[in-house]
Order: structure tokens, then sequence, then C-alpha cells
């Protein structure tokens, strides 16, 4: 998939933080669907398969923030898992009948930019 500076019409991002209960940061879930709807959800039962209940409506500029970073810095190319325990990030683009997902730790500054965009967005820090 090669990423175009504008977001696809038919653009849908998840990105899902992978960690212990009681970490920090705590588990997450996050999908962007076409139109800009955003799903939401943290805690417990917040895994990649989850589909969280509909938190807001994004407007485009916030749509292409956040997949511009996520194209710029490559965190939705295929990826090996982490091999450790600790906090992860789980980055899927959906465009046509294309599916990329990049997995990193939480440790690289670029993952933790998404994870607390995302947050933002959902208005939950």
């Amino acid at each position: 998939m090669r990423f175009s500076p504008r977001p696809p019409e038919d653009l849908t991002i998840a990105v899902t933080v992978i960690a212990p209960e009681g970490s920090s940061p705590e588990p997450a879930r996050f999908v962007i669907e076409p139109g800009g709807q955003l799903r939401a959800a943290v805690g417990a039962g917040s895994a990649p398969e989850t589909l969280p209940p509909m938190t807001r409506l994004l407007t485009d500029a916030q749509v292409t923030q956040l997949y511009g970073v996520i194209a710029r810095e490559g965190l939705a190319l295929p990826t090996d898992a982490p091999t450790t325990d600790q906090p992860r990030i789980e980055v899927t683009v959906i465009a046509g009948d294309r599916r990329r997902t990049g997995r990193h730790e939480l440790t690289d500054a670029d993952a933790r930019v998404v994870v607390e965009r995302c947050r933002a967005l959902a208005r939950l820090n």
C-alpha cells in the first residue's frame, strides 16, 4: 500500500494498545472509520478484535493529521511483533482491498505520539 498525502475516502485506521491490566498505559482500542467516526474503548477487553462504541465524529483535518503521522513514520508497515511482554501498539490501515498492520513497542516515540493523539481525539486523557 502506497501512502498518499491525503487519506483515502474509504480509510479505516485501528490503533490498539496491548498491555497487561494495571499497567501504564492501559489497554486501549481506537477505530477511525470512513467519514471520521471514532470508536474508542480503554481498559479490560480493549483487544484487536474489539469494536468499541462510537465516541465522536472527527473533522477531516483531525483524520488527515493522524493519518499523516502514521503514513510518514511507517507505523502501519508490516513488522515483526515485539517479542517482549512490554506494552505495545498495533496500527492497522485499511483502504480499498488493502490492509497493512505494524506492531511497535511503546518505547518508540512515534508510536507513543499516535496513542496520545488518539486519546486526545477521544477526549480520554
